[in-house]
C-alpha cells in the first residue's frame, strides 16, 4: 500500500471540508479529531422521562407560583404516524418584568437539576427554552416572559403516543 492510498482513503472519511483543505494543502499536517458526542443517558433513565414528566406541581414551580393556572391543552397528528403531540400552555398574569426575570432564572436552573438541556437566548423576549428526552420520549419546554403584557407563558411540547380517537384533524382540544 502506498501513502497516496492512505490519503485517498482518509479523504473519503473526512468531513468535505477537510477534504478539501487536505486536497488544496497536501503540504499541510492535518489532524482532525472526532467530534465529542454529547454526554449519554442510560437506557433507564430515558426510559424514566415520560410524556408527562412535568406535571401541574413542575409547572408551578416553573412560574413560580404555589398552584399552576388551569393549562389549554391541545393535540396534533404527527404527519405520516399513528402518533399524537400534545402541548399544554400555562397563562400567568400580572407579572412585572424584574418578577419574570427572577423567574426565568429559577426556572433554568431547576430544569438543569432535572438534567434538561436549557438555551437563554439573550436577545429578544425575555424567555428560558428546553428539551429532555428522545424520540417519542422528547418534551420540549418554552417559559417566556411578555413584559408589554406583563404575563408568562409556560408552553410544553411532548409526543404522547397514539392520537386520542377523537382527534380527526390536525388540532384538537382534548385534555
Amino acid at each position: 500500500m502506498r501513502s497516496t492510498d492512505v490519503v485517498r482513503d482518509d479523504e473519503q472519511r473526512l468531513d468535505p471540508f477537510w477534504a478539501t483543505v487536505r486536497r488544496r494543502h497536501p503540504d499541510a499536517d492535518l489532524i482532525v479529531l472526532p467530534a465529542e458526542a454529547p454526554p449519554e443517558r442510560s437506557a433507564a433513565e430515558v426510559a424514566t422521562v415520560r410524556p408527562d414528566a412535568l406535571s401541574e406541581r413542575s409547572a408551578a414551580q416553573l412560574l413560580g407560583e404555589r398552584e399552576a393556572p388551569t393549562p389549554h391543552v391541545s393535540w396534533s397528528k404527527l404527519p405520516g404516524h399513528d402518533l399524537a403531540r400534545r402541548e399544554r400552555i400555562w397563562t400567568l398574569d400580572g407579572i412585572t418584568d424584574s418578577d419574570a426575570r427572577e423567574r426565568l432564572t429559577a426556572a433554568s436552573a431547576w430544569l438543569r437539576e432535572r438534567g434538561w438541556t436549557v438555551a437563554v437566548p439573550p436577545t429578544g423576549m425575555p424567555r428560558v427554552a428546553g428539551h429532555i428526552g428522545r424520540g417519542p420520549a422528547r418534551q420540549d419546554v418554552l417559559l417566556l416572559a411578555v413584559p408589554d403584557r406583563q404575563r408568562l407563558v409556560l408552553r410544553l411540547r411532548s409526543v404522547a403516543g397514539e392520537a386520542p380517537t377523537a382527534l380527526d384533524s390536525s388540532r384538537g382540544d382534548e385534555s
